[in-house]
């Protein structure tokens, strides 16, 4: 029994379980585990893809040892290190009015309706502001998933902002990214821990490992 009991131990010392939103779990941490596990063949690595909200539960309730996602703001018993920022760009269907112009501003855009994905509310609470300058409402669609964002973006309906690596990844013919002059904004990248948690040794070493490799892929 103590034998068994000592085994699970040193296997759970020896796992890393971790959450991360779904585009930067496809995107970016295949790589990362790969030349990780390729160093630390020992230990085991479970990745878990799921939308923000839960990623923050799971952390919260110790389900998973650590988060990858962008985050915006400061959430209770979340201790949160930044991994990159990454540059917002506008993306248009390839037929819309603006997919041809070399540049583009805010005041061109006030015409068109937004969409986002639902959890960019800082993104748009700051372009609802830049509209406001000229006396114009942002008029707004949001989506959960990339592939109904993209979908109603198809439709030619609307245009929508995304970080430059997604709207990268989900570029083709019928699509084109944008670059807005005058206006900035980014998502921040980082890693997640419950600060009610001592990180193991193992934990540790791989959020060493993530914000070493994790900048250099963008």
């Amino acid at each position: 029994m103590l034998r068994q009991f000592q085994d699970r131990s040193e296997a759970a010392r020896n796992r890393v379980v971790i959450a991360a939103t779904p585009m930067i779990a496809a995107t970016f941490l295949p790589s990362i585990i790969q030349s990780y596990s390729d160093r630390y063949p020992d230990v085991q690595i479970v990745l878990r893809d799921m939308p923000f909200d839960m990623l923050l539960a799971t952390i919260s309730g110790g389900m998973a040892d650590i988060g990858v996602t962008a985050i915006d703001g400061d959430y209770e018993n979340i201790e949160f290190q930044p991994l990159a920022q990454e540059p917002i760009v506008l993306v248009v269907p390839a037929k819309h009015p603006l997919a041809d112009q070399s540049h583009v501003t805010v005041e061109m855009i006030l015409p068109y309706r937004m969409i986002f994905l639902d959890r960019y509310t800082n993104l748009r609470e700051k372009l609802s502001g830049e509209f406001a300058r000229f006396g114009a409402m942002l008029k707004t669609s949001t989506a959960t998933t990339m592939p109904t964002l993209m979908g109603m973006l198809d439709t030619g309906s609307c245009v929508g902002f995304l970080p430059r690596s997604m709207a990268q990844i989900n570029a083709r013919e019928s699509r084109v990214i944008v670059e807005l002059a005058a206006f900035h904004a980014t998502r921040n990248y980082g890693s997640v821990v419950s600060r009610r948690v001592v990180l193991s040794p193992a934990v540790q070493s791989f959020r060493e490992h993530l914000h070493a490799e994790f900048e250099p892929l963008m």
